[in-house]
């Protein structure tokens, strides 16, 4: 029996020193690895110092806007095609966007200098499709009411004082 607690003991002592260099080889390795992707991602870092030293170009930062509406309801649109016979009206509710209580008050103010303005120029041009007749054109009729809208309402500062012209509703007059 004595003979086997000898054995015992050196095969524990060759079991610690196993262990001892499979520790040993694992924190090496951990440290090769932690070394080899600090100096790698190292040179990021100093690329991106580089960077920061480039001056950027600087961006254009707009003004903020204060985003108001007017309101238009139940306007009258005729509906003209090619051959400029008016086949009827449409009621079509507006918005005005522009910037500011100021230039709110402008625009409400001026409604029937726009409304006149709008009958005026859609009552002798085509306002319907080609392709389905008696259908509102929208996308012609948008860039008409802007125009007109725009050249009525004037600039204020180098700004135009209504940024958007949009169509919330229409319907077809009865009759």
């Amino acid at each position: 029996m004595a003979k086997s607690k000898q054995q015992d003991n050196e095969a524990g002592s060759e079991k610690g020193v196993n262990v001892l260099l499979i520790a040993l080889f694992t924190l090496g390795g951990l440290l090769l690895g932690g070394g080899a992707v600090y100096f790698l991602t190292a040179g990021d870092d100093q690329a991106a110092v580089i960077e920061e030293k480039i001056p950027a170009e600087p961006e254009k930062v707009e003004d903020p806007i204060d985003l108001l509406v007017v309101t238009v309801q139940r306007f009258a649109v005729p509906l003209i095609d090619a051959d400029k016979a008016i086949l009827g009206y449409m009621w079509v509710d507006l918005a005005f966007e522009v910037d500011g209580p100021d230039n709110q008050s402008y625009v409400a103010a001026r409604l029937p200098e726009l409304r006149d303005a709008f009958l005026r120029g859609l009552n002798d041009v085509q306002t319907t499709r080609g392709d389905r007749p008696g259908a509102l054109d929208f996308t012609l009729l948008h860039k008409r009411l802007e125009a007109a809208a725009h050249k009525t309402m004037g600039q204020s500062m180098g700004k135009n004082r209504v940024h958007a012209v949009r169509i919330t509703n229409a319907q077809r007059v009865p009759g």
